[in-house]
């Protein structure tokens, strides 16, 4: 007898051997797809058709296949090797030296087997080659053969106790991979044996699996039906690799739900797996359709690679966070560009993938998405959130983490760099932005009155003086979101508009000073009796509104009194009906204010400002710059009771200069 090593190596043979060898072909003859007469309705009809179109199989001459007979020990051996696609290599195995069992005629797969270390050279010549393999063996060998670690967590058969210890971690492997599974009754059986019909199960799973490729020249592939020609008796189908066309003969098995259907029940867009060479397919099955995603992944494609011996492809996306994921594709996910449907080859690296996943976390679908280039004003920006104003509306946008800033295209800068009120391009991909161009020195926004429109040019008044601006050919005039005319804009409107490096105006935005969201300077505030509030805003129009004296007052999201907002600090007002019901102070720590020095304290480095009437302290740098009118350098002692104006950084006065 040989030793227990020598019986895991012969145990690994057998598993090889089943797998997929033409054992029982006869070539390519129109047999291997053909119905055995003995397997219609049998458990495993499927899998033993499926062996028989690979030429793994083959029936007997009655033309039955006999799916409950034993499986012979050499047999096994043989079918395994030739699955892992080692047939070729067996024929030409050296037999020089080795002493064979008698009555064998698989000399060269044995002979290979102790090349590859399964067999050992003593233990060949005390094998029965005729004897049948049992299921403990098979599962054995199979574990062995594929490389798998045992496995002890997945017995839980009722006889898991009659499994010899030696072995319970290769059967448990091969169980958690559901390469074998149990009989009824909950049950392994170890020592029963292995039949025809449960080692094309097996087989068929290897390759199911990608664990080994079909034994050329067969195929398996797994597409989507584009058409069917019952007259030509082809099938033309697609993938990720492509489409083609194959022969579909009478004798040619097609399934649905483990019945047999014709080429007639066959429909475009359904799913099917085929077994084929070049020109002709030997089996068909259609599969489910993959139904709704599980949940839908964006992302830049980093990477697109084929493994496995079925060559199934994956991709590796980096999302906006910058995390990069792998992901499996099914061989028929649909993938496409706009009306263009993609092969695995028309993948370019740095598209923005929408992909969607099922229970799997396998693709089955996707789409190539376009970015979108916006232009409009920074009205908040932090680490993650974008809020810029277009057209009048504000939208918001989530930051990758891999944001490319630039200024004007040409210089990197970084995101603190950018700050509202800055004028930007933007590309977008769904809600979140992966570049950021800044053009505030090539476009600046601006506000006033139209004054009048002639031919290409437009007269605004800006800081109560007309100027001459001259119309871009590709200008936009918009309100509330929406395009408009340049007929629609008439003398006194209020707008503001966008011009640039060239001196043309690029877009116009119509403002309802009735309605709306506007952004500026405080200029004058009153808060007694009806209060009111002067907005000058970027241009220099200056809006007057009453303010409710329900209105909200906000700053940093807390709420304060109307006599906490400073002229000259930068707001944002709501106005309603034609009057302000929300005002939210957005900066008065780096602002510069105008007014009365009425007291200082030099001890403590404080002034106190008298801004329209009201009192206001504030601490000096250390190193204050002070100026009296005609620029000079001053006492601060000396300038009590002047108007001056103050310039804030982060609330510190840092330059005083005299006001005439």
């Amino acid at each position: 007898m040989f030793n227990q090593r020598c019986f895991y190596r012969l145990v690994i043979t057998l598993i090889l051997a089943l797998a997929v060898c033409p054992v029982f072909s006869q070539g390519r003859e129109a047999f291997a797809a053909a119905r055995f007469s003995d397997v219609r309705g049998h458990w495993a009809e499927q899998s033993i058709l499926e062996m028989s179109a690979y030429e793994i199989v083959r029936g007997y001459p009655d033309g039955t296949f006999k799916p409950n007979a034993d499986i012979a020990f050499q047999e096994a051996i043989v079918m395994i090797m030739n699955t892992l696609g080692w047939g070729e290599e067996a024929a030409k195995a050296d037999l020089a030296g080795l002493t064979f069992p008698a009555g064998t005629w698989a000399k060269g797969y044995f002979a290979l087997a102790v090349k590859k270390g399964m067999l050992t050279e003593g233990g060949l010549p005390l094998l029965d080659p005729k004897r049948p393999a049992t299921r403990l063996e098979v599962a054995s060998l199979l574990c062995l053969a594929l490389g798998f670690e045992p496995d002890y967590t997945s017995l839980n058969f009722q006889d898991a106790g009659e499994i010899d210890e030696n072995y319970r971690g290769y059967v448990g492997a091969i169980v958690k991979r559901g390469i074998m599974i149990g009989l009824p009754g909950n049950l392994f059986a170890p020592g029963a044996k292995i039949t025809r019909a449960q080692m094309c199960t097996m087989l068929s799973r290897l390759i199911e699996q990608n664990l080994t490729a079909p034994p050329p020249p067969r195929k398996r592939l797994v597409a989507r039906i584009t058409g069917v020609d019952e007259d030509d008796k082809t099938i033309t189908v697609r993938n990720l690799s492509g489409e083609k066309t194959f022969e579909i003969p009478g004798d040619c098995p097609l399934f649905k739900d483990r019945e047999i259907i014709g080429p007639g029940s066959l429909s475009k867009s359904s799913r099917i797996k085929l077994i084929t060479d070049e020109e002709r397919a030997y089996y068909g099955s259609l599969l489910s359709d993959f139904g709704s995603a599980e949940k839908t992944v964006e992302g830049f494609l980093v990477s697109v690679s084929s493994g496995g011996v079925n060559q199934a492809y994956s991709i590796t996306l980096e999302t906006g966070t910058g995390e990069k994921l792998r992901f499996e594709l099914y061989e028929d996910a649909r993938l496409l560009d706009g009306d263009k449907e993609l092969t695995a080859a028309d993948l370019k690296r740095d598209s923005f993938l929408q992909v969607e996943l099922d229970a799997n976390n396998k693709i089955f679908a996707g789409e190539v998405l376009r970015p979108d280039t916006i232009s409009g004003t920074i009205i908040e920006i932090d680490r993650d959130q974008l809020t810029i104003k277009r057209r009048g509306v504000k939208e918001d946008y989530q930051i990758s983490k891999n944001v490319r800033v630039t200024k004007n295209t040409l210089r990197s800068l970084s995101l603190s760099d950018l700050k509202p009120g800055d004028y930007v391009n933007i590309v977008v991909l769904g809600d979140r932005v992966f570049s950021i161009d800044c053009l505030s020195d090539a476009v600046a926004e601006l506000s006033g009155m139209v004054s009048k429109i002639r031919g290409d040019s437009i007269y605004i008044y800006v800081q109560n003086e007309e100027k001459r601006y001259d119309l871009d050919t590709g200008l936009e005039v918009y309100k509330d979101g929406r395009h408009k005319d340049l007929a629609d804009l008439k003398r006194g409107d209020y707008i503001t508009f966008c011009v640039a490096d060239n001196q043309k105006v690029i877009s116009i935005e119509m403002l309802d000073e009735e309605e709306g969201e506007f952004t500026g300077t405080v200029l004058y505030l009153g808060t007694t009796n009806q209060p009111y509030i002067t907005l000058r805003m970027e241009g220099g129009l200056e809006l007057d509104y009453d303010i409710y004296r329900s209105a909200t007052i906000l700053r940093n999201g807390d709420e304060i009194n109307l006599e906490d907002v400073v002229p000259g600090a930068k707001v944002r007002i709501e106005v309603d009906e034609g009057k302000v019901d929300e005002i939210e102070v957005l900066d008065d720590r780096n602002i510069t204010v105008e007014g009365m020095i009425v007291n200082v304290n030099e001890e403590e480095d404080r002034l106190t400002l008298e801004i329209n009437g009201r009192k206001y302290n504030y601490d000096l740098a250390g190193d204050v710059v002070v100026l009296d009118a005609d620029g000079k350098k001053a006492e601060i002692l000396d300038l009590k009771n002047y108007r001056v104006e103050a310039k804030l950084e982060d609330g510190v006065i840092q330059k005083i200069e005299v006001k005439d």
